[in-house]
This record gives C-alpha cells, structure tokens and sequence, in this order.
C-alpha cells in the first residue's frame, strides 16, 4: 500500500456467491422442442440420406450474475479488510458444431463455445491508521482490467430429423468440459499523505485463476436450407458447471459458468 509498510499474515477470509436462477430459459426450450417436435410428427418421420453436419454461429449468453469476495489481514496491529465485488455480465460468443449420423436420426458429436469479457470489479476496504485505534480509514474504488473467459467442449448425443421440404431439426445433449479463467482482486493500493487521516483507492493487484470441470447442456437448433447442403439456422442451448476460484491470500468466489444460450449462424448437411 502506498505511504504503508506491509506486515505479514492473513485473517480469514469471507465470501459470498449469488447464483442467477432463470427457470424460463429451459420452460422456453421446451416448448421451442416440443412445438418443432409436433411438426415433425405431422410431417412423418422421412428416412435421411445425410451422413452428418457442421454449424458455425455467433452466440449470446443471457447469463448475468454478481458475486463478492472477501480478504483480510493484520495491519498497524489491527485488520484490514478488503471486499471486491465481480459481475458474470451477458455476453457474444461464438459455437462450432459438428457430427456425425451413426444410426438412423441418432448422431454422435461435439460442439465448442467460447465467451469472454474484461469488467470492473467494485471495491470497498476499511484501512486502519498508522497512528490511532479504531481510527478505519473507509476507500472504495474500481478494479478494471478483471478477466472472466470461458471455453467449453459439449459432448453430445443428437436427434436429426428432416421435415417439410427445407427444414432440419436436431434435438441435442450431454456433458461438457468446461475451462474457466477468472481474475480476482488480491490486494489494493491506496494514496494517503502525512497525517494519514484520508486515503483514496489508487490501484488492485489482480490474479488469474484457471479451473476446468464437467457439467451438462441441452438444446435444439433448426436449420433452414438454401440448397441441398447449405442453410441457415438458429440453437436455444442451456448449460451449467459451478466453479469456486481462489487467490493466494485466501479469498474465494463461488460462481456459475454457462446459462441460456442464442445463436445463430450457417449450417451444412452433407
């Protein structure tokens, strides 16, 4: 800390994690199937001569949520607290998709994302004064350059069915790898001056935690086809890992990766 000498040590540290709840992203899902469904099942069931297909889109992720974390530690014979607070906000993205028919309707194939942002974190700290007791100095400020990165690698099993004369619809779900890289804030530089009474947030210092673990996806997408192999389509995709990340001085954030997902983009059936 600037105009501070640093002591060693670390007390505990706090945490607290919001989970976003969006119970009408898999309602929507449902019906978008089940209503696809019904036309399929009006139309007949027609045997594919397909062998398989490839999905390029650009993707939105609905998902938005807020956690906080907590960190503190000895100074000038008390403590020192520190709580950084980090938005998961919507963002683009982009999806690859691919497989391959091995039965009938029934495909086997894998899909990977990606959505990544740069935020700020909301910081708020209770700094005590060199010289007196219970004498806290309040500093809050904005850590930028705070990092949340995701990738994910849907393994999926897929339903693929022509109907009508130009459309695809394909049913898909399975687990996924998801690998996540979040910035936390593990400390804080102030501005204070002679008698020390004031100070003001000056800067973080960040860290970057990568994790990977599984979860599960669901969803659908229907394809429109200009030709023969050639269309466009849209997908409605829900997914979910839960993540705790950690910094070195022993705050923990707990928070959601995936969420309901759009997207929209060309298709090829071959």
């Amino acid at each position: 800390m600037g105009g501070m000498g640093r002591t060693g040590g670390m007390g505990r540290m706090g945490n607290r994690s919001s989970r976003l709840s969006r119970p009408s992203c898999p309602l929507i899902l449902t019906i978008f199937v089940a209503g696809a469904g019904g036309l399929v099942r009006a139309q007949g069931l027609p045997q594919s001569n397909e062998h398989g297909y490839l999905a390029i889109s650009g993707d939105y992720q609905a998902s938005s949520s807020s956690v906080s974390g907590g960190l503190s530690f000895p100074r000038f014979v008390e403590t020192e607290s520190v709580t950084s607070t980090y938005t998961v906000a919507s963002t683009p993205g982009f999806d690859v998709a691919g497989g391959i028919r091995i039965w009938r309707h029934v495909a086997v194939g894998a899909n990977l994302t990606r959505f990544a942002k740069t935020s700020a974190a909301d910081v708020s700290a209770s700094i005590p004064h060199p010289f007196f007791f219970n004498k806290a100095r309040q500093v809050n400020g904005e850590a930028g350059g705070v990092r949340h990165d995701e990738i994910a690698l849907h393994v999926q099993a897929a339903w693929i069915v022509p109907f009508a004369e130009r459309w695809r619809l394909t049913v898909f779900g399975g687990p996924s790898a998801f690998n996540v890289t979040q910035s936390l804030v593990s400390d804080i530089n102030v501005n204070d001056t002679y008698p020390y009474d004031s100070a003001t947030f000056a800067s973080a210092t960040l860290q970057k935690s990568t994790k990977t673990r599984i979860g599960g996806h669901a969803g659908a997408d229907v394809a429109w086809m200009l030709s023969r192999h050639v269309g466009v389509g849209g997908t409605l995709r829900f997914s979910r890992a839960r993540f705790t990340f950690g910094t070195d001085r022993g705050q923990t954030v707990t928070l959601n990766a995936g969420g309901p997902q759009a997207g929209a983009g060309i298709r090829f059936h071959f």
